[in-house]
């Protein structure tokens, strides 16, 4: 299938430099959508990554839920934040370190025991959108946030994933990077589209449709989700 930033680059859309490579890009994980396209939209955090909207999807989000927003400002690299193993734990900055085997993965330690050097952070994709959706009470106290919290629709859809998981049919649920990615694909191949998405900043202003479907790992808590996503004109 075409790559549709490798495309975009090789119609000489704009110059391009390498974008940032991280250990997570060459284990086929988190990254900027644009992989080597020029990336005017990503900035790399370093610390946590609290300060930005609420989650598009949540833990009291059912199998089947879609939400449609959108697109605020061009999609950015994130520090990725770990996910609590229970209630109450915190969420931590998730960096690339060496486990006893050697093996790189992802975990939360800033620097290596050994070595004593940085670890690499681990880097997701954050795409901010302003939708319909609001918080209800029993929500807000679902995911902690205070009951005053003044609900304005913005939420922040943060992706990861491989970009080419093996075995994936273009359209059929995956992760939240490749759904992205097929939306991408299918907008730029739909002759009704208005342009063609290049870069983030062609992102903007689109409205982006994403349905949860499932879990990786039926019956799992902890597995991660599987999403749909398409993009249309606002």
């Amino acid at each position: 299938m075409t790559d549709p930033w490798a495309a975009a680059q090789s119609a000489g859309a704009t110059q391009t430099t390498p974008a940032p490579t991280g250990q997570g890009q060459q284990q086929g994980g988190s990254g900027n959508l644009a992989g080597s396209f020029a990336s005017k939209g990503s900035s790399l955090f370093n610390g946590g990554n609290g300060n930005f909207y609420p989650a598009l999807f949540n833990k009291t989000h059912a199998p089947g839920t879609e939400f449609s927003g959108i697109i605020l400002t061009p999609p950015r690299d994130v520090q990725s934040m770990s996910y609590p193993r229970k209630d109450g734990d915190p969420r931590l900055p998730q960096y690339w370190v060496t486990d006893a085997t050697g093996k790189r993965v992802p975990g939360t330690a800033p620097t290596d025991p050994i070595t004593h050097q940085p670890n690499d952070p681990v880097m997701d994709l954050l795409i901010e959108l302003q939708t319909d959706a609001r918080f209800d009470a029993a929500t807000l106290a679902a995911i902690g946030r205070d009951a005053t919290y003044v609900d304005d629709g913005k939420r922040a859809f943060q992706i990861s994933g491989k970009k080419r998981p093996a075995g994936h049919v273009a359209g059929q649920p995956t992760n939240p990077m490749r759904a992205v990615l097929d939306a991408i694909e299918a907008y730029n191949a739909n002759p009704a589209s208005t342009g063609k998405i290049t870069d983030e900043d062609s992102m903007v202003g689109l409205r982006l449709i994403v349905r949860r479907v499932e879990r990786v790992q039926p019956g799992v808590s902890t597995s991660p989700w599987t999403y749909i996503a398409r993009l249309s004109p606002a």
